[in-house]
């Protein structure tokens, strides 16, 4: 029978705590990420306040390998420190060149396998599958092995072709061991902290709560590089011949006073990453963005936000007001009917709702007293295609379009004519109204109708005038018709861009949002628009998420997606400052990117603050402070 192998104990150097060296590297990382993070930089988010807790803007590539590398060097210290080594943090410094070339070549490891399997896409998922499975073997013994060269390095003061050689050569039988102990103290912990702290951002609400989520989120880090790094420790002790070269090399004299002092005190240097961020918070510079979560009610009908007042929210079924700037809760009040119309609603400024019915008008008081109107509004056809707007004289303006007597057949296409009319109401009885043609329109039948765009508005230019956009039903040309006084007695009506239209600048100041585009750089992806206070404009638009992979399985294609305000010091919009406001569904292959679960609404408070909301899934209701 053949001897059992002598296995040399492991000498147990005097630890040391590893708390000061990481400390010493993770505490500045953390001041050195809020101060580079929290300044503009092109062609990526703006640092923000979401529910009171500071955003800073995403990471870029060189921030990550800084961080990266910082990480490394944090943990490779606290390994020196429980090892017993002097200056640990100096002695990581040394060997980072060696841990960090281990670092790299496993990421070129991980690069290598997604390089490969992205070769099979897009294919069955059960082939992407199969060759996951046959790539992440040979993968995960890699990168067992790279992880070994940093305790090597520590504890037997090896460089990296020596400390690779012993991690490929040294492990024998414990590899299983090993790698269930690399699972549990190091990448585990890592993918649960990450979980943590992104489920922890979006559950968090208030500027102490915020403060409080900084500071747990940085002891949180700081706790799993002590992790890692005695984890390194064991997996180092369960080789099985561990050659310690470090244990002769450790002082075992007490340390001064004031390093002791010193050692008791580091923890309080976690405060210092907290009161940066409550400062950077503090200072009234940032963006602020609320975003609550509320039943939904229906669709959305019209949204404003009148001086002195909280946000105003209409539905097809009811008026929501919010008893708060960011609307944590509301007061609903039932409306006299059930409106079937996306411009049927106007909110006026001191709170009052008008409603345009099929056949008559109702009416809301600020203080949510609703009636509707004893009499019928013959000047509206049926079926009804309506509009409503508010004169700054108090006036009712509604805009409809009357169809045609007959249509006619020309080249295979049903064409009819549509007539534009004006009703003026003095009250909500609209008892006397006045009506004024504004023009015929031939419709274009030929195509179906998206129901992402809007078909009538009415509104009122800075000169008081009406103005009437309408798309017919199925056709790409928008036609424009502007009265010539207040009083609309005569009007002009023609196809967008002719010369009796209003210019581009012009119809940009009319918001008419899902008909004619509010600026030169907007395109359809822009659903909502209002008055900037002092010039230019606010404007929602779904845009594709932040960078990130996009992975095709089959002919499935699927991307991020989200909303964001554009902030625009002109009708051009050339350079809109962007703040992101809450994240939409993702993007699918086949499906049109104009739909009409992507309209939001908007209006703005003359203080400038915006409030935003969807018009089908209206369940959050986001306010900002841009």
């Amino acid at each position: 029978m053949a001897p059992t192998p002598y296995r040399t104990p492991v000498p147990i150097p005097p630890r040391r705590s590893p708390l000061p060296p990481i400390l010493l590297v993770l505490v500045p990382l953390a001041l050195l990420q809020i101060l580079w993070r929290s300044l503009p930089m092109p062609d990526t988010d703006a640092p923000r306040l979401v529910n009171g807790v500071l955003v800073l803007s995403p990471p870029g590539w060189l921030e990550v390998a800084v961080v990266a590398v910082a990480w490394t060097w944090a943990v490779t210290a606290g390994v020196a420190a429980l090892a017993g080594a002097d200056r640990p943090l100096r002695r990581a410094l040394r060997l980072l060149p060696t841990v960090g070339a281990a670092l790299a070549a496993g990421v070129a490891t991980v690069l290598a396998a997604l390089f490969l399997l992205g070769q099979v896409l897009p294919a069955d998922v059960g082939l992407v599958w199969f060759v996951g499975v046959l790539l992440a073997v040979p993968v995960v013994l890699l990168l067992i092995r790279q992880a070994l060269v940093l305790p090597l390095a520590v504890f037997e003061d090896l460089r990296w072709a020596a400390a690779r050689r012993r991690a490929f050569s040294g492990v024998g039988s414990h590899l299983v061991h090993i790698a269930i102990l690399l699972l549990i103290g190091v990448l585990a912990p890592a993918v649960l902290t990450a979980w943590a702290v992104v489920q922890g951002e979006a559950l968090v609400a208030g500027r102490l709560p915020g403060l409080a989520f900084w500071l747990g989120r940085d002891a949180l880090l700081v706790l799993l590089a002590v992790l890692q790094a005695a984890t390194f420790v064991g997996v180092y002790r369960n080789l099985p011949q561990p050659r310690l070269a470090l244990a002769h090399a450790v002082s075992r004299r007490a340390a001064p006073g004031w390093h002791r002092a010193a050692r008791a005190l580091a923890p309080l240097t976690l405060l210092l990453p907290m009161l940066f961020a409550g400062g950077l918070a503090a200072a009234g510079q940032l963006a602020e963005v609320s975003v609550q979560t509320r039943p939904e009610h229906g669709t959305l009908v019209a949204l404003a936000w009148p001086a002195g007042r909280h946000p105003v929210l209409v539905t097809q079924a009811a008026v929501e007001d919010c008893l708060d700037d960011q609307c944590h809760t509301t007061r609903r009040t039932k409306l006299p009917v059930m409106l079937s119309g996306t411009e049927r609603a106007a909110v006026a400024a001191d709170g009052s709702v008008y409603l345009l019915t099929d056949d008559r008008l109702a009416y809301c008081d600020p203080q949510r007293v609703c009636q509707r109107a004893p009499n019928r509004l013959d000047a509206i056809p049926w079926p009804p295609r309506g509009a409503i707007a508010l004169a700054p004289n108090g006036q009712i303006l509604i805009a409809v379009a009357v169809p045609g007597s007959g249509a006619e057949k020309q080249h295979g296409t049903v064409r009819e004519d549509s007539e534009l009319r004006l009703v003026r109401c003095r009250d909500v009885r609209c008892a006397d109204p006045t009506v004024t043609r504004l023009g015929t329109v031939q419709e274009d039948l030929a195509r179906p109708s998206s129901p992402y765009y809007r078909e009538l508005l009415v509104v009122v230019d800075r000169s008081g005038r009406p103005v009437v956009a309408y798309r017919p039903a199925g056709g790409s040309t928008v036609w424009i018709a502007s009265c010539e006084s207040p009083a609309c007695t005569s009007a002009r009506l023609g196809p967008q861009g002719e010369p009796a239209t209003p210019s581009e600048e012009e119809l940009a100041a009319l918001h008419f949002d899902r008909l004619v585009h509010p600026c030169q750089q907007c395109t359809s992806a822009v659903s909502a628009t209002a008055a900037r206070p002092g010039g230019g404009s606010y404007a929602v638009a779904v845009m594709p998420g932040p960078p990130g992979a996009r992975l095709q399985v089959g002919s499935q294609v699927s991307g991020p997606r989200r909303a964001v305000l554009w902030v625009c010091a002109d009708f051009r919009c050339l350079a809109p400052r962007e703040i992101p406001l809450t994240a939409v569904e993702p993007w699918a292959g086949g499906v049109s990117p104009l739909s009409p679960r992507d309209v939001f609404l908007v209006a703005a408070n003359p203080d400038g603050r915006v409030v935003a909301a969807r018009r089908l899934w209206s369940d959050q209701i986001v306010t900002v402070r841009p």
